[in-house]
């Protein structure tokens, strides 16, 4: 279960400082880095890539969304999950077109194992972020945790054909492979 937390903590973005200026899921710089992040030729490469598109994703033009966002990550950060969630859930009544606030809510609702409401918010993250390579890699997670493999497996492969070089999914789908191999679940 460690691990899991480790894995989806990172995936879902949840270090990041929250800067103030309009921008989210339709900034017009994705498309680019989406294009680089496919291309990239290394691990860090890749990495460096990622940052520059979760810090896009993270901001929001409103400063109250911001604080609210900022409230949340720092309660996950000392797992003060019910602090966490209402600031969250705060966000996404504010803004319910922002979708790393579905995602981070999605994170908390894994942490306090309320998988089907992180499996909702996650499908709403990609909705309004198709491209949300974290939210996939956690539906990946949350369905391991619900021991559905060939979901898991298939939430995977999504985020990878996204992000070619997230070393932790690119694990995990061949482990699943080697599961479900004549044995689908």
């Amino acid at each position: 279960m460690r691990r899991l937390w480790v894995v989806f903590v990172v995936l879902m973005g949840c270090g990041l400082a929250i800067p103030s200026a309009e921008a989210g899921q339709d900034d017009p710089r994705l498309k680019d880095l989406f294009g680089e992040l496919k291309t990239a030729t290394s691990s860090l490469e890749a990495r460096m890539i990622e940052a520059k598109i979760w810090k896009i994703w993270a901001q929001n033009d409103n400063p109250r969304i911001d604080a609210l966002m900022d409230r949340g990550i720092d309660a996950m950060s000392i797992s003060d999950t019910d602090t966490a969630l209402a600031a969250f859930d705060q966000v996404v009544k504010l803004d319910d077109k922002f979708a790393e606030g579905f995602n981070k809510r999605a994170t908390v609702e894994f942490l306090r194992h309320d998988f089907a409401a992180s499996v909702a918010d996650i499908e709403r993250t990609l909705q309004l972020e198709p491209r949300h390579f974290g939210a996939l890699a956690g539906l990946g997670e949350v369905y391991l945790a619900m021991h559905k493999k060939a979901a898991a497996l298939k939430a995977f492969e999504a985020a990878l054909a996204i992000d070619p070089r997230l070393e932790h999914v690119q694990d995990a789908v061949k482990e699943l492979k080697q599961q479900l191999e004549g044995n689908p679940t």
